[in-house]
């Protein structure tokens, strides 16, 4: 249904020359694209703009790791559109390696409609979507480093999770109060999103066993 949706899309704001003609103006000398549904890339290849960011309002996901040579280890990491953690007993790998497969699936579908409409309103020259990513400078992930799970990665993949979160407020009085009983003191807060409810026992065995130390 997504690439359904990516082949009208697509089509529309292709057959559109008057808009595309007013990008082409603006003389642009870098765009930042949406690495989802790939139209971006498409009204970007029709003007002839070759300076490209990625971006993701998610995690990575396993078509763009794999076209821009970022590992993709279903043994450990878990799959981005996936429900599984990174634990590594048997029945979580291979759920994991089947939500990888579907992650990717899913992409490379989409991926593949919006370069079946490039080449019907481009012309069989156009750039496929996969060579376009493959040699994009960055992508813009939308991870906080220290709340993903741990991966290896590159450079060019950059995590801006948080980019737009508000400046602190001070602490309630009650809250200073408490803070201020010692010289030093660590508060582990998980917010509102990651409920501790559902933290594995060993995770939290973890923390404790970290601040014992």
């Amino acid at each position: 249904m997504l690439s359904r949706m990516t082949e009208l899309a697509l089509t529309n704001v292709l057959d559109n020359e008057e808009i595309l003609q007013q990008l082409k103006d603006e003389n642009f000398d870098v765009a930042i694209a949406e690495l989802f549904d790939f139209i971006g890339l498409g009204v970007l290849e029709a003007i002839g703009l070759k300076n490209i960011i990625g971006a993701h309002t998610c995690a990575l996901m396993e078509g763009t790791a794999l076209a821009i040579g970022a590992p993709v280890l279903p043994s450990y990491m878990p799959a981005s559109l996936g429900v599984t953690n990174d634990s590594t007993d048997i029945w979580t790998r291979a759920l994991n390696l089947l939500f990888t497969y579907l992650s990717w699936y899913f992409q490379t579908g989409i991926a593949s409609a919006a370069d079946r409409v490039m080449k019907a309103k481009l012309g069989p020259n156009a750039t496929p979507v996969w060579d376009t990513v493959a040699n994009i400078s960055w992508v813009l992930v939308n991870s906080e480093p220290l709340m993903e799970f741990e991966k290896p990665t590159l450079h060019k993949v950059v995590d801006i999770g948080g980019l737009g979160v508000h400046k602190p407020k001070p602490l309630s009085e009650e809250w200073d109060r408490v803070l201020n009983l010692r010289k030093q003191t660590v508060l582990i807060s998980f917010g509102t999103v990651a409920q501790s409810r559902y933290m594995p026992e060993s995770m939290k065995k973890a923390i404790i066993k970290v601040v014992k130390s």
